[in-house]
């Protein structure tokens, strides 16, 4: 069994390493056409946000492999809706190995950022209501409005700090 299990870790791994650097040799610097999932909330740092997608495809061939999307303005897409869109690749962190591992070990690769934000087409489907992560992140978003609605202060923001990790109802004091 531990056999059969390191073989198929083995191909699975060089099956994602093969897309990676079909990724690196093909699409850095240039402008694609990708396909995906969101697959949560996007961060919002230094007045940009960021969206990690589950990529389906790039120029309509599959690739399973994650991206991070920086954009300045919040795409109009929930959590695990398939977002398609013409982005630039980019390698990401390639000045700091640290960053780099970091990203890595998300298992994102590669960033992207949209050229002209201004003329953007982003093509939403939305999550199927069977989608098991959705499921997941609407049963979050349940639990969070049943706390906040019962503890609407601090003290709630502390209990979905420590529930489910979502700290952005905290105080910067609290979360020092």
């Amino acid at each position: 069994y531990i056999a059969s299990a390191m073989i198929i870790a083995g191909i699975c791994s060089h099956l994602s390493c093969y897309d990676i650097r079909l990724l690196n040799d093909n699409y850095v610097d240039k402008s694609v056409t990708i396909s995906g999932t969101l697959s949560g909330d996007p961060e919002y740092e230094n007045s940009r946000y960021y969206y990690i997608i589950d990529l389906e495809s790039v120029n309509g061939e599959s690739i399973n492999s994650k991206i991070r999307l920086s954009v300045s303005d919040r795409i109009n897409a929930e959590p695990y809706d398939t977002v398609s869109m013409s982005v630039n690749i980019y390698k990401l962190a390639s000045q700091s190995k640290e960053v780099q591992r970091y990203y890595y070990s998300k298992g994102i690769r590669l960033g992207a950022f949209i050229s002209d934000e201004e003329d953007i087409e982003i093509a939403v489907k939305p999550a199927e209501a069977g989608n098991f992560g959705y499921l997941i992140f609407k049963t979050q978003e349940r639990i969070i409005s049943n706390i906040s609605e019962k503890l609407p202060n601090e003290a709630g923001a502390t209990v979905i700090a420590m529930l489910l990790g979502d700290k952005s109802g905290l105080s910067d004091d609290r979360v020092e």
